[in-house]
């Protein structure tokens, strides 16, 4: 069955291989590049901080989870989704195409919409 949450992450897997697949997946730029290691550095720093069976990949939060205000959670909110950014924008800065700057776009907008789901869902959540 399909939820509001499984649909946003369905498109946003969807954008997210659409960018990386629709030209070279790493930038030409060194500088480019070294954007896209520190999103994948930041990525990986993220994930462990969080723990693997504390998050979810749909934008629920897990029952009897822990709200994580280390790590990277200390500087940004969503380092997760940063790190996704992160990596794709100099993909589409090095290798432009119409359809990488419309994926991209539409990437932002789900990942915006599934933060604000997860925001909401956590506040019933402890309510």
């Amino acid at each position: 069955m399909f939820s509001l949450p499984r649909l946003y992450v369905f498109f946003q897997f969807a954008t997210l291989f659409t960018i990386m697949f629709s030209g070279p997946l790493f930038a030409d730029a060194y500088s480019l590049l070294s954007i896209q290691v520190i999103a994948v550095i930041l990525g990986l720093w993220a994930v462990l901080v969080m723990r693997i069976g504390n998050f979810n990949i749909v934008p629920i939060p897990v029952k009897n989870g822990v709200f994580i205000t280390g790590g990277p959670y200390r500087l940004i909110r969503h380092p997760m989704y940063t790190s996704l950014l992160l990596f794709v924008i100099p993909e589409l800065i090095s290798d432009f195409s119409y359809l990488r700057l419309a994926s991209s776009i539409v990437l932002l907008s789900l990942c915006k919409k599934t933060i604000n789901y997860l925001i909401i869902s956590y506040i019933l959540l402890i309510s």
